[in-house]
């Protein structure tokens, strides 16, 4: 996203398809539920329009700011999904929860921080919208996923997502000859490949009963997993000890959640 040829929309719609395609060749093979649209129109509607206001704003964040001021200000989404849970989904928020969710974002910071401080800046607010829009999804998501089966839910849900962010930006379309470079499509299709999984495990943990209060917070850990994982297999090893200290306090704020 640092080049400046780099379109935030065109990004969007390409990664939103992605997911659609993964949970859309999932479901030729075990057939497709029709979700509630017509008992929730608004529901679905609202999921789609956050997560597609929400990837715009990632990828516009990430051309403005580094990935590790991004994963701490886009944590904020853990905390925006916890309040509209509680308000919304009237779910219990105990204060065991509170210190785990605490030791989980502390260990977010941590892991990530650097020397200078996060400057506030145009992709600062992006990432903050990020942080919102995801947040305020997440706590949409759990109340539809009672009623809907998970790939076919993803796979109705993405396609309008792919539909809103075509609507607000039709140019953006034009852009998207920009993935005719190998190189580049090859990237966007692992991310929508690991992402479309990611998005799978989390939707079925949902309809296994865990709370929004709960899973969001533990998504978090995703940012100790990738620096762990980069201090082993590429060399990442600078403040190992902050990193492995990090990975505890996430192990017991993990535990203290469930």
């Amino acid at each position: 996203m640092k080049n400046d040829k780099s379109d935030p929309y065109a990004y969007s719609i390409m990664f939103q398809f992605l997911i659609w395609a993964v949970a859309a060749t999932v479901v030729l093979w075990t057939g497709f539920v029709m979700p509630p649209i017509k008992t929730y129109p608004l529901n679905f509607l609202f999921s789609s329009v956050m997560y597609g206001l929400g990837t715009i704003c990632a990828f516009k964040a990430l051309k403005y700011i580094e990935a590790s001021e991004f994963t701490i200000i886009s944590s904020v989404k853990a905390i925006v999904t916890i309040i509209s849970a509680v308000l919304i989904l009237g779910e219990v928020f105990d204060y065991k929860k509170a210190l785990g969710t605490a030791l989980v974002l502390i260990s977010a910071y941590l892991v990530t921080q650097k020397s200078r401080k996060i400057k506030f800046n145009k992709g600062t607010l992006y990432a903050l919208g990020t942080a919102l829009t995801y947040g305020l999804a997440i706590t949409n998501d759990t109340f539809l996923l009672k009623y809907s089966e998970v790939f076919s839910y993803l796979t109705v849900g993405n396609l309008i997502t792919v539909l809103f962010v075509i609507a607000i930006k039709p140019t953006a379309v034009k852009n998207l000859n920009h993935f005719f470079d190998l190189a580049i499509l090859s990237k966007m299709l692992i991310l929508g490949i690991l992402y479309s999984f990611g998005a799978v495990a989390f939707y079925l943990a949902i309809q296994s009963g865990a709370a929004a209060s709960q899973i969001s917070p533990i998504l978090q850990t995703s940012v100790i997993v990738t620096v762990l994982l980069a201090a082993i297999f590429l060399g990442e090893r600078d403040n190992l000890v902050k990193k492995i200290a990090s990975a505890i306090l996430v192990t017991i704020g993990v535990i203290l959640i469930k």
